[in-house]
């Protein structure tokens, strides 16, 4: 690979607001904005429940991910700089 290695230092300064009136919440990941606004809507149906540590989700692709990462412990994304391996794309992208 001819990229450098991580430099540790997040030079993506994008910021995530909250667009819901009178909310402060700013994010520097889209992900983080994405679950705080769920806050907004306290009665949304969470149907899919994970049948190993009952944790709820309102999207059925938001359980399987859980239950990837956290249960089946998939670890598909490796860093060409030092290899560690995550589960998530966006827990690599993180980390470099």
């Amino acid at each position: 690979s001819t990229s450098p290695p991580p430099s540790g230092k997040r030079s993506d300064k994008r910021r995530f607001p909250c667009h819901f009136e009178g909310c402060t919440f700013v994010s520097a990941r889209a992900y983080n904005l994405r679950t705080h606004e769920q806050t907004h809507y306290p009665n949304q149906a969470r149907v899919f429940r994970c049948d190993q540590c009952s944790k709820a989700f309102s999207r059925r692709h938001d359980l399987a991910r859980h239950k990837s990462s956290l249960h089946q412990g998939e670890r598909q994304y490796e860093c060409s700089h030092c290899n560690k391996s995550f589960s998530r794309n966006d827990a690599l992208q993180r980390h470099l």
